[in-house]
């Protein structure tokens, strides 16, 4: 399921107080705070943000709540959700011990200019109404952009970890501004078009719940063989149609999405640990050197040494 803006200000009577008429060549985002979390699973305090935020959900739940009189909408594994600013809001972490999230906080028009992150949060106390960003609308008024979009595509994520890897080099890096602009208009083309597709019937709900239990299953032991014979076993289907629903329901198929988040692991070890670069290899399910640089430099450009070279520097 996908709500949007309008259901949700439908069923709250919101009105955001700075509806701007979208001109695409207007839209101009900045970025203003982006980070990967492991937060402890609670209930959460209610908050209003000045700016926007899209949260990805890499494992746990969320439970929005945006009035405790209405039932609270559930944000799964997989799934993108974009709170607006000026919207009050509640984010209640399921109890989860591996809940693990990515936050960018961002306005569409180039607003704001953001000096610390308790200045993205309204304080009860002291409201500033001209602080809050301005939300795109058509023309008849509706909001351009829905609030929870399920099982969005990795190439999206994928553009989400570039900004928080530009974020966490600062923005005295050269080129920063323009490339995490340009990294938010992919995001937002690439919203549009899960926009129209947000109607089309679930042809795989028998499986869903499954298969994203499994992709979390992958993010856990990302150093496991995965053979797409033996993962079909457990869905008693033949090897091709499993490739199939994991790709519909993940959004890719599950060779791409190991290597994902084998690479996604991977730059956090080379960051992070001195540990040495083969030895990371063999603990993400790669063979040898050559197999583990040849597959992380296709999705990243650079070699696993270069990598971290830059990663020292910064």
């Amino acid at each position: 399921m996908k709500l949007s803006f309008s259901d949700m200000e439908a069923r709250q009577m919101f009105q955001h107080p700075k509806p701007r008429r979208l001109e695409w060549p207007h839209l101009c985002p900045s970025v203003h705070w982006a980070q990967i979390q492991r937060p402890f699973p609670g209930p959460g305090k209610y908050r209003t943000l000045y700016d926007f935020e899209l949260i990805y959900v890499f494992q746990g739940e969320l439970l929005i709540h945006f009035n405790d009189e209405i039932a609270p909408i559930p944000v799964g594994a997989g799934d993108l959700l974009l709170l607006s600013s000026a919207m009050r809001h509640r984010i209640e972490l399921l109890a989860d011990p591996h809940t693990h999230l990515l936050g960018i906080h961002f306005d569409f028009f180039n607003e704001q200019t953001v000096l610390a992150e308790q200045d993205l949060t309204v304080r009860e106390d002291k409201i500033d109404p001209e602080r809050f960003c301005s939300i795109p609308v058509m023309g008849e008024g509706h909001p351009v952009f829905g609030a929870h979009y399920e099982s969005v595509p990795y190439e999206m994520v994928e553009w989400m970890e570039r900004i928080v890897e530009e974020h966490a080099k600062g923005r005295g890096n050269p080129g920063y501004e323009l490339a995490c602009r340009g990294l938010m208009l992919l995001i937002f083309t690439q919203l549009l078009s899960l926009d129209t597709k947000s109607s089309r019937p679930n042809l795989h709900s028998g499986y869903q719940g499954k298969i994203k239990e499994l992709a979390v299953e992958m993010e856990i032991r990302p150093g496991a063989p995965w053979a797409n014979a033996e993962m079909a076993g457990r869905f008693n289907v033949s090897e091709d149609h499993f490739i199939r629903l994991f790709k519909d329901i993940v959004g890719m198929s599950p060779r791409k999405y190991l290597q994902f988040i084998r690479h996604r692991e991977a730059k956090k070890m080379l960051r992070e640990t001195d540990m040495k670069i083969e030895l990371i290899g063999r603990q993400l399910g790669y063979e040898d050197l050559h197999n583990f640089s040849k597959v992380f430099k296709k999705w990243q450009g650079i070699s696993p040494r270069a990598y971290r070279k830059l990663s020292i520097l910064h």
